[in-house]
């Protein structure tokens, strides 16, 4: 490996804790610890990429340039033999653990990841290092239905760029008892077929922007030609309540960083303002193919991946109101608390997603857990149909990650405010 004006090195020591296991019982623990090397090398429209493993500061000097050494003996040195994160983990885990017992959710699984990530990244003689860490914990529980047999499969997660945030153990705490209450023992009532007007719920549905907003304008999709999205900057899609950006600095943002993953600082990313298409997401070279600036959205997996134009944070803008303001005046609709994706086609907008959880609305009102069903449409058709947006917004960690071009999961989040479309396709009878 080399350095030179056309080639991007990267560096990377990661270690990740993750603890797994049942409110009944004790947790399992692993811990994974790498580092490695990437290379990038750029020659007209080609490009190439290798990478290597490193296990001692000798293998990266033989490796790299002189100038990437200086500094990197810390990041080279040996494991401590027990990782920082590990025992802040457990005190949280076992809260989880406790209050779920409390409430008698036996075999409750619960599953915590700790990341804590330092990267190193080269060009053209110039070295920049940057840390991301962030702890994410999830729950899935089966809720009793009224007649004590086992009811809907139900799942929570709460994630954080700060782990050492003391508030941690006390948001994991309340997670907990919100799904609790949110629940309760509610009998659950199948949804009528047909188009309804739907509520987005804050947070985890901000994955239906990530879908339809989001993959559709990363930058190698749109100089592709084939983003439904795509051929539309500069045009109005939607409403002008309807903004939508990637903005890794928001509060609510649990992916942090200073520099993507090719050296360049992350800008916040208007994909859609005011209701019009404006800013794809951009690598190096996808910016470079539509000739525009590259806004530091070059991500990878780790240093056995070459870097990709990939979302980080994508926040919905807020307006007035919430949830429960948004569906009065609603005759018969659905009020989509979890959403989970079945399929999108970037090239024509059309999409299906399964509702995990959800709540009947009538004449006004939120009734009843949801049945099982599917959410059906088409992207410009629902942007065009947003109606309104909340000022109730809530960030959410992607507990699965993101998966595209077999890079995942790579961690990402969303931040959103409740969401009313005037129609959108609902079938029963999908899990």
């Amino acid at each position: 490996m080399r350095g030179g004006p056309d080639v991007d090195l990267w560096f990377e020591r990661c270690e990740t804790v993750r603890l797994n296991g049942h409110s009944g019982g004790g947790a399992a623990v692993r811990v994974t610890r790498y580092r490695g090397l990437g290379e990038t090398a750029r020659s007209g429209g080609d490009t190439t990429y290798r990478w290597a493993h490193v296990r001692a500061r000798e293998d990266l000097a033989a490796l790299t340039p002189p100038w990437f050494h200086a500094g990197l003996d810390e990041v080279a040195a040996p494991w401590p033999a027990q990782p920082d994160a590990l025992a802040a983990q457990r005190a949280v885990f076992d809260g989880a653990a406790r209050c779920c017992a409390e409430l008698g959710w036996s075999g409750t699984a619960l599953r915590l990841r700790h990341v804590d990530q330092l990267v190193v990244q080269g060009r053209a003689g110039v070295r920049r290092e940057d840390r991301r860490r962030h702890v994410s914990i999830s729950l899935q529980t089966v809720v009793p239905d009224p007649s004590g047999e086992g009811g809907p499969m139900l799942r929570r997660e709460v994630g954080t760029g700060e782990p050492d945030d003391p508030a941690w153990g006390a948001a994991v705490d309340a997670l907990v008892v919100t799904l609790d209450a949110q629940w309760g023992r509610a009998d659950v009532e199948a949804v009528q077929a047909g188009e309804w007007p739907v509520v987005l719920a804050p947070g985890h549905c901000g994955l239906f922007f990530h879908e339809l907003c989001g993959h559709p304008l990363e930058g190698d999709v749109v100089a592709s030609g084939t983003s439904y999205l795509g051929s539309l900057l500069g045009r109005q899609v939607g409403p002008d309540c309807l903004t939508v950006h990637d903005d890794v600095s928001s509060p609510h943002s649990s992916v942090r960083y200073a520099l993507d993953d090719e050296g360049v600082p992350p800008t916040t990313v208007a994909l859609v303002e005011a209701g019009v298409v404006t800013e794809p997401i951009l690598d190096r070279a996808s910016a470079a193919a539509l000739r525009r600036r590259a806004n530091g959205r070059g991500r990878r997996l780790s240093y056995r991946h070459p870097a990709i134009p990939r979302q980080a944070h994508i926040a919905v803008a807020t307006g007035a109101g919430d949830a429960s303001s948004l569906v009065a005046g609603i005759r018969y609709g659905l009020l989509v608390l979890r959403l989970r994706l079945r399929h999108v086609s970037i090239a024509t907008g059309d999409f299906s997603f399964y509702v995990d959880e959800g709540r009947v609305v009538r004449h006004g009102e939120i009734g009843p857990p949801a049945g099982a069903c599917l959410l059906r449409g088409n992207g410009r058709a629902a942007l065009e149909r947003v109606e309104a947006v909340g000022a109730d917004v809530e960030g959410y960690l992607g507990g699965g990650g993101c998966g595209k071009l077999d890079q995942g999961p790579l961690v990402v989040s969303f931040e959103q405010p409740s969401v009313r479309i005037a129609a959108l396709r609902l079938t029963p009878g999908h899990r």
